[in-house]
C-alpha cells in the first residue's frame, strides 16, 4: 500500500521540475568478483541493447514489482542510500514522467504484480 501511495518521486532543480515513477527498489551489494551484486553508481549503457537490460536486471531485484514500461530514451533517477552497515545499499530507481503523462495516469500502472 505504501508503495502504490508513494510511487511518484517530486525532484526538482534549478532549471526544472521533474516528476518521476519508481519502477524498482531493492537491496544491493556493490558487484563483487564472483558477480553477485547489482551496478547501480554511474551506468554507462552505450546501448539501447544494455539499457535494457539494466531496467531488467533492476526490475527483476525489485521488492515492488511494477508493470510500468521504461524506455532508452527516458530520464532515470536512481537514489540510494546504505543499508545494512556492511557494504549494502538500499537502491530506488525511477524513470521521468513523459511529455503528458499525469502522476495519477502512472499511478494505476504502479501496481505489485506479486510478492516476493
Amino acid at each position: 500500500a505504501f508503495y502504490i501511495n508513494h510511487c511518484i518521486i517530486r525532484f526538482d532543480t534549478l532549471y526544472e521540475m521533474g516528476e518521476y515513477a519508481v519502477f524498482a527498489a531493492f537491496t544491493t551489494h556493490i558487484p563483487a568478483a564472483d558477480g553477485s551484486g547489482f551496478s547501480f553508481i554511474s551506468p554507462r549503457f552505450g546501448t539501447d541493447a544494455r539499457f535494457v537490460e539494466y531496467v531488467a536486471a533492476a526490475k527483476k531485484r525489485s521488492y515492488y514489482p511494477c508493470g510500468l514500461d521504461v524506455a532508452p530514451t527516458d530520464a532515470l533517477l536512481t537514489l540510494s542510500t546504505c543499508a545494512d552497515g556492511q557494504g549494502g545499499y538500499f537502491v530506488v530507481l525511477a524513470r521521468k514522467l513523459r511529455p503528458g503523462e499525469k502522476a495519477a495516469d502512472v499511478r494505476t500502472t504502479c501496481v505489485i504484480t506479486s510478492a516476493l
